[in-house]
């Protein structure tokens, strides 16, 4: 089997073995299989003529695969065996540890508001988010033509300022000009206009009239009013997002252009019945 695999494979079982009884046997077998899950994963990404498309789901495959809820040091040997592999891909090894960097900055800082972050753990956050930065730029550098490391500057940027004085917007419009689809940048960079990242809802609102103007029915972009409609929700409560002037209309005409391009008949029916819920609502 390709090493991608039989990777895949090796990442399902340190889980299962975390279950059984014998505490020893646990460790052991977790231990072994998580190796072997490594060895194939620096394999997969040695590969030669990797295209683009199979550096994203190598990352992606590092995020869902080794992943630290399901067995809590899962994700350390992925991240230094890619790190200590010259030979892998240099934007796979510099997006993997950009992205790890950044989850161990927030792992530093904690969950909670600022006032209730120790002074090491701002230390911690603020050294580990330098680190992310510099990987991110690395592997802008090597394929600008991919949005993945923009959208994390997106979340560099917001948690730590910009490298030469940009805001997120500009890596927002980075990761667009790369993919227009580029899902994380809408999610990250709709979260950094949050009132607690010193946004505003007039900001996000702003944002989402951005993405339906654009008319782009075959493509995701005109969904993304909705679900940053669904984040001003969930920050003023409610629907009270609903009462905003002309929002109700925008949903409508958001559903209208999604139905004229829908792929087949159960979707169109759904978005036919999609407005009589925001109406009532």
């Amino acid at each position: 089997y390709p090493p991608v695999v039989s990777c895949w494979y090796w990442t399902l079982l340190p889980p299962i073995y975390q279950r059984i009884p014998d505490p020893m046997r646990s460790q052991r077998e977790s231990k072994m299989y998580v190796q072997q899950a490594v060895q194939d994963l620096v394999l997969a990404a040695s590969q030669p003529n990797l295209s683009n498309h199979d550096r994203q789901m190598l990352v992606r495959f590092v995020e869902t695969q080794f992943n630290p809820s399901e067995v809590p040091t899962f994700r350390y040997p992925a991240v230094g065996g890619l790190s200590q592999a010259p030979q892998a891909d240099p934007w796979v090894r510099e997006l993997v540890l950009a992205k790890e960097h950044l989850r161990l900055a927030w792992i530093a800082r904690g969950e909670g508001f600022a006032n209730t972050v120790t002074q090491e753990g701002f230390a911690n956050f603020r050294e580990q988010l330098l680190r992310a930065r510099y990987h991110a730029l690395s592997a802008w550098k090597l394929h600008p033509e991919l949005p993945d490391a923009q959208a994390v500057m997106i979340s560099l940027t917001m948690a730590s300022g910009g490298v030469a004085g940009e805001d997120t917007r500009f890596w927002f419009d980075e990761a667009l000009r790369a993919d227009l689809n580029c899902h994380n940048a809408y999610v990250n960079y709709a979260w950094s206009l949050r009132p607690r990242w010193g946004g505003s809802h007039e900001e996000m609102l702003q944002l989402a009239r951005e993405c339906l103007a654009t008319g782009r029915f075959d493509s995701g972009v005109p969904a993304q009013y909705y679900r940053i409609l669904g984040n001003i929700s969930e920050e003023m409560g409610g629907v009270e997002a609903l009462k905003l002037p002309g929002v109700v209309e925008e949903m409508l005409t958001m559903y209208k252009g999604m139905e004229s391009k829908a792929p087949n008949e159960d979707l169109r029916r759904r978005l036919q019945s999609s407005p009589v819920a925001v109406l009532w609502l």
